[in-house]
C-alpha cells in the first residue's frame, strides 16, 4: 500500500514517504490538530489475519504509548487503515546506529555516552514491565543533536512467524533487513533467546552488551559463516577479548560488556539500572543528583533494590549511603567506584598523594586548577560530591590523624594540621620541603622534612623536631615513612643509596632492616596483614606479619589496570583505609614524540628515529636541548629497566641516539657548553661536567639541597643553575665551569626563583620568579642583577633565547608566547608578549639556530579525570 502527498490516515496529513520494507511503509505526516510533525509506519496487512496477533499488537502498541523517556520513541496513536495497522510516532531526523557503525568503532567516550542512554531508556520500560526482545543498531537511533532513541519497543515480540528452531536456516540472509522471529535478530539474540525459552528483562542486557561490544570494536561479537553457527556461538562461546582488537579500552569497561554476555541470566547484571551506574562511573557521565558511582560488582544488586531506591530520590546521596553501608556491614561484594575530580582542576602526583582517612569516611587529595592554584580537596564517602578544604593553598603530600579528625600536609617551609569539620589550619613545625609523613596514636609525627634527608619526629601538638634516622650521604634520601600498627615500628623508602629499598625500623632502635630491596616507591601496611607498594606498573599486595616484621608470602597485583607512579618522587598514588577501600589513580597512557615545529607550531618532521614508546605513565624523550650549532640533540630518555632518566644524544641530520650515562644515578637536564665540547648536568645532586674528548668528568658542586643547570655563559667561563634553599623555595646561583671557584649568588631573595637563561650576548638574565604570588617572567642586567623588568603577565613556566637574542620565548601551560626584545643602552625595552601557539600540556621547548621548535610533545591518549576505589579490596586476595 503507497500513499501520496495530500492523502490521509485518519485525522494525519502525509507529506512524503519515508522508506519502505518488509516490515511494512513509513510516511512523514502532519497532525494539524497539534501542529507537529509526525511518522506514521504502516504495519503489513497480513497483520489483520490474525486476530490474537493484533489484538497482541495492539495491547504491546498501547504499553508502549505510556513510555515517557527521552531516549524511548514516542508512540503518539495506533489505527488502522483498510485492514492494515498503523502506529504513529514521533518524527526523528538523524541517523541509526547501524548507519555510524559502517564508519568503524566509536570513541569510548561516545560509546559510553550511547550505551548509558540506551540503559537508562531500557530501565524505563523495564519499569513498566515492558521488554524490547530485539535491541540492535538498527534500532537504535541517534539524532542530530546526540540523543538516542530506543525504537519499536513491543514489536520484535510480535512480528514474526511462529518457527520452530529447526528452521532457523530460512531465517533472513540479512540481520538488519527485519527483526528475527521469536527469536530476535541473529547476533544479537540471548542464550534463552536462542533456545526459544522465556526472554525477561535481563535478555534485553544481553543484547546491550552485544551493541556495547561492536560499539567498541566495531566488530560484531557473534557472526559466523552461517546463522545455525552464529546461534551456536552465542549459546557456547565468547566473543574475541575486546583488548586484543582495541586495547585502549578501559579495563572497568570490558568487565562491564564481559558482566553483560554471561550466558546465563542469572549470572548477568539483574538489572539495566546497575549497568547505568557502572557506566556513569566508568565514563564519568553525571547528572546533577549522581556524580560517583558503583562499577561492576561481582554479585549484582537485586532489581527490587534498585527499583526502591530509585523511588526515594537524590542518587548522589543513595549512592554513598550505600556504599558507606557496604563498607561498614558485613556485606563482603568487592565494587569499583570512582571519584570525579572537580571542573577545571586536575590531579597531578607530582602535587601529592591521596589520603583516605582511618575509618574510610574520607578521601583527600590534592590538586591543581587551570591557573596553577594548589590545594587539596575532600571528598566524604557519604556525600556526592568534593569540597575544597579552607586554608589548604599550596599544600601537598596530606595525611591523617588515627583517629580522622585531624588531616596534615605540608606547605612551602611548614607542616601543617587542620580539624575534619571546621577550623584554620595551624603551624605544627617548619619544614623545608616534605616528602611524607605519619601520625601514630601517641601524637608522634614522623616526616621526611625535604627530599635528601634523614626522617624527624615531632609532637603533633607542635615543638621543635628531633633526628630519628639519617643516611650516611647528603646525596641519600629517605621518605615516605609509614608507621606500623604498634605505633612504634615504621616502613619507609631510601630512594638512592648504596642499598634503595624498603626498610623497617623503630623509633625506639638504630637498627634497620631491609624488607624489599630495590624498591623505589611509597609503601604502606594495610590491614588484614600486608604491605601494598607499586612494582613494575602494577600495584601488588604482599603478605605481612607485622610483629614479626616478616615477609610472609609472594607479592601479586590488586587490580587488573595500572597505576599512576612519579619516578622523579617515587611516589605512587593509591591510599588504603582501615575498613578495605583503595583509592588509587588509574594509569594514564601518554605516548610522547620529539618532533621540529615551525614558527607556527605546525609539525614540520620528527626529530628522532625511534618516536614512539609507552612506559608506565612516563614521557619517553623529555627537556631537550639544541646543540649551538645545531647539529645534535641532549635529550632525557626514559629506561624502562633502570625506571629512570638517562641523557641521550641524537643526531639531527641521521636521528641516531647515543647514550651519554648509564649509572643508576637520577639525571637532569643537559646543557651544552658554548663549543660543545662538554655537558653540564646533575646527577643526584651533583653538578657534573662531562666532556667529549675523553677526559674525566669534573665535579663542580656536590650540594645538600636540589639543584638544576639550566644555562651555560657564551664565554663559556659561568655555568647557571637554580638551588633549593632551606625554605623550599630556589634561589639562582652562578658557578666557574672550570670548578675552580666557589659559587656565587646571583638572585637570592625570599621568593622563589629558578631557570636562569643568559642571553646570546651575555649580559642579560631571564629567569622565573613568583614575587607577584604567582610565577612571571623577569629580566635583569647581569651582572649585578640590580633592575628587573617583568616580561610575562598572566602567568609563566619557563622561558628561553632565541638564538641571536631578538626575541624571548616562554611557556604558560599549553601556551607558547614571544615578545621582540630592543637593548637601548642599559635599557632592556621590550614588546608587549604575543601568542604564537599552542602545546600539549607538559611539552617541553628548545629553539635551534634555525628558528624551529623542537618539542618533546606528550600525546595523551585519554582524558581521564578521575580517582579509582576499590571496595572491600581484601575480598579479592581470596
Amino acid at each position: 500500500m503507497q500513499l501520496v502527498a495530500g492523502s490521509k490516515i485518519g485525522p494525519y496529513e502525509i507529506l512524503g514517504a519515508l522508506g519502505a520494507g518488509g516490515m511494512g511503509e513509513v510516511y512523514r505526516a502532519r497532525d494539524p490538530r497539534l501542529g507537529r510533525e509526525v511518522a506514521i509506519k504502516i504495519l503489513p496487512a497480513d497483520f489483520s489475519l490474525n486476530p490474537d496477533r493484533l489484538q497482541r499488537f495492539e495491547q504491546e502498541a498501547h504499553a508502549a504509548g505510556i513510555l515517557n523517556h527521552p531516549n524511548i520513541l514516542s508512540v503518539h496513536d495506533i489505527g488502522r487503515l483498510n485492514g492494515s495497522p498503523y502506529l504513529v510516532a514521533e518524527l526523528l531526523e538523524g541517523e541509526t546506529l547501524r548507519g555510524k557503525l559502517e564508519h568503524g568503532p566509536l570513541p569510548q567516550r561516545k560509546a559510553l555516552d550511547y550505551a548509558l542512554q540506551i540503559a537508562q531508556g531500557l530501565s524505563a520500560a523495564h519499569e513498566k514491565g515492558i521488554v524490547h526482545r530485539d535491541l540492535k543498531p538498527e534500532n537504535l537511533f541517534i539524532t542530530k543533536d546526540g540523543r538516542l532513541k530506543i525504537l519499536d519497543f513491543g514489536l520484535a515480540k510480535l512480528t514474526q512467524q511462529d518457527v520452530p528452531l529447526a528452521e532457523v536456516t530460512h531465517l533472513p540472509t540479512s540481520p538488519g533487513t527485519e527483526p528475527g522471529i521469536i527469536l530476535g535478530t541473529i547476533g544479537y539474540m540471548s542464550p534463552e533467546q536462542v533456545r526459544s525459552q522465556q526472554a525477561d528483562h535481563r535478555s534485553d542486557i544481553f543484547s546491550l552488551g552485544v551493541v556495547l561490544y561492536e560499539m567498541l570494536t566495531g566488530k560484531r561479537a557473534f557472526q559466523a559463516a552461517t546463522k545455525a553457527d552464529t546461534m551456536s556461538a552465542i549459546l557456547q562461546k565468547d566473543p574475541a577479548e575486546i583488548s586484543q582488537i582495541a586495547p585502549s579500552i578501559s579495563l572497568p569497561l570490558v568487565r562491564i560488556v564481559q558482566h553483560c554476555l554471561e550466558k546465563s541470566p542469572e549470572q548477568r547484571f539483574q538489572s539495566v539500572s546497575d549497568i547505568a551506574f557502572d557506566l556513569q562511573s566508568v565514563s564519568g557521565i553525571s547528572d546533577t543528583t549522581a556524580q560517583t558511582t558503583i562499577a561492576t560488582p561481582h554479585r549484582a544488586v537485586p532489581l527490587y533494590a534498585w527499583q526502591f531506591l530509585a523511588a526515594i530520590g537524590i542518587l548522589g546521596a543513595i549512592f554513598f549511603g550505600i556504599l558507606y553501608y557496604r563498607i561498614n556491614s558485613n556485606v563482603i561484594d568487592v565494587y569499583h567506584a570512582s571519584v570525579e575530580i572537580p571542573p577545571k582542576w586536575s590531579f597531578e602526583l607530582h602535587a601529592g598523594n591521596l589520603a583516605l582517612s582511618p575509618d574510610g569516611k574520607y578521601l583527600a587529595f590534592v590538586a591543581v586548577s587551570d591557573d596553577g592554584k594548589k590545594q587539596i580537596w575532600m571528598r566524604s564517602l557519604s556525600h556526592s560530591s568534593p569540597e575544597l578544604l579552607p586554608d589548604t593553598e599550596g599544600a601537598q603530600f596530606p595525611f591523617w590523624s588515627p583517629d580522622s579528625q585531624y588531616l596534615a600536609f605540608f606547605t612551602p617551609g611548614k607542616l601543617k594540621k587542620i580539624k575534619i569539620g571546621g577550623g584554620t589550619a595551624q603551624t605544627i613545625c617548619e619544614v623545608p620541603d616534605g616528602r611524607g609523613g605519619t601520625w601514630n596514636q601517641a601524637g608522634i609525627i614522623l616526616f621526611a622534612p625535604q627530599p635528601y634527608s634523614g626522617l624527624l619526629k615531632v609532637s603533633s601538638a607542635g615543638g621543635q623536631p628531633e633526628i630519628v634516622t639519617q643516611p650516611s650521604e647528603p646525596t641519600f634520601s629517605y621518605r615516605w615513612p609509614s608507621f606500623l600498627p604498634d605505633g612504634r615500628h615504621f616502613l619507609y623508602l631510601d630512594f638512592n643509596s648504596n642499598t634503595p629499598g624498603l626498610y623497617v625500623r623503630s623509633l625506639d632502635s638504630k637498627e634497620a632492616k631491609l624488607l624489599i630491596p630495590k624498591i623505589a616507591t611509597n609503601i604502606i601496611y594495610a590491614e588484614p596483614g600486608y604491605l601494598v607498594y607499586f612494582n613494575e606498573g602494577n600495584l601488588m599486595a604482599q603478605p605481612f606479619d607485622a610483629d614479626k616484621l616478616k615477609i610472609m608470602g609472594e607479592a601479586f597485583p590488586m587490580l587488573q589496570e595500572k597505576v599512576n607512579y612519579s619516578q622523579i618522587r617515587g611516589l605512587t598514588a593509591f591510599s588504603v583505609s582501615q575498613n578495605g577501600i583503595l583509592a588509587y589513580e588509574p594509569e594514564e597512557p601518554t605516548i610522547t614524540r620529539l618532533v621540529w615545529l615551525d614558527a607556527s607550531g605546525k609539525e614540520v618532521e620528527s626529530a628522532a628515529g625511534d618516536t614512539y614508546d609507552r612506559g608506565p605513565g612516563f614521557l619517553l624523550w623529555n627537556s631537550p636541548r639544541i646543540s649551538p650549532d645545531g647539529s645534535r640533540i641532549s635529550v632525557l630518555r626514559w629506561d624502562k629497566n633502570s625506571q629512570k632518566y638517562d641523557l641521550w644524544i641524537l643526531e639531527t641530520s641521521t636521528k641516531q641516539s647515543t647514550r651519554l650515562t648509564m649509572d643508576r644515578s637520577v639525571d637532569d637536564i643537559g646543557i651544552w657548553s658554548p663549543d660543545q665540547s662538554e655537558i653540564a648536568f646533575t646527577s643526584n645532586r651533583t653538578l657534573l661536567v662531562k666532556t667529549f674528548n675523553g677526559a674525566a668528568d669534573k665535579n663542580l658542586i656536590q650540594e645538600n639541597q636540589d639543584l638544576h643547570p639550566v644555562s651555560w655563559s657564551p664565554d663559556g667561563k659561568l655555568i647557571f643553575y637554580n638551588r633549593q634553599n632551606i625554605r623550599g623555595d630556589a634561589d639562582i646561583y652562578e658557578v666557574s665551569a672550570l670548578g675552580n671557584e666557589k659559587p656565587k649568588a646571583v638572585v637570592a631573595t625570599t621568593n622563589d626563583e629558578q631557570v636562569p637563561r643568559i642571553s646570546p650576548d651575555g649580559k642579560w638574565l631571564a629567569y622565573r620568579s613568583n614575587a607577584t604570588g604567582q610565577n612571571e617572567i623577569y629580566v635583569c642586567p647581569f651582572p649585578g642583577c640590580n633592575r628587573q623588568w617583568k616580561i610575562s603577565n598572566g602567568g609563566a613556566d619557563v622561558e628561553f633565547w632565541k638564538r641571536d637574542g631578538s626575541e624571548l620565548y616562554y611557556q604558560f601551560q599549553n601556551r607558547v608566547m614571544a615578545t621582540h626584545v630592543k637593548i637601548s643602552g642599559n635599557e632592556f625595552q621590550f614588546d608587549p608578549p604575543r601568542f604564537l601557539f599552542t602545546v600539549p600540556r607538559d611539552t617541553t621547548i628548545d629553539i635551534s639556530p634555525d628558528g624551529r621548535f623542537l618539542a618533546a610533545e606528550p600525546v595523551l591518549e585519554s582524558n581521564q579525570n578521575f580517582l579509582g576505589l576499590l571496595i572491600h579490596w581484601p575480598n579479592t586476595l581470596k
